[in-house]
């Protein structure tokens, strides 16, 4: 038996305004970083398998095509593959 386990839903999934589900996190980048990106570095030094990007927006720019984040950040500076 084999398992993998998934990071969800990155980022900032439970910061949305009114808690709206595919809603839009309001912060800064600070904000973002301390609260909901450090899960995700816990994860990766768990070496999670997976990271599913969520549906929901991030100052009005939509997370699952964030470029920063998911290329710059996650896959860049931080060297998940």
């Amino acid at each position: 038996l084999n398992v993998i386990a998934c990071a969800k839903h990155y980022v900032g999934d439970g910061g949305t305004d009114r808690g709206i589900n595919k809603g839009n996190t309001i912060s800064s980048f600070e904000h973002l970083e301390s609260v909901h990106l450090s899960p995700f570095l816990d994860c990766l030094s768990l070496h999670v398998s997976t990271v599913m990007a969520s549906f929901s927006t991030w100052n009005g720019t939509k997370l699952h095509c964030h470029y920063n984040l998911i290329t710059e950040l996650l896959k860049e500076q931080w060297a998940f593959k």
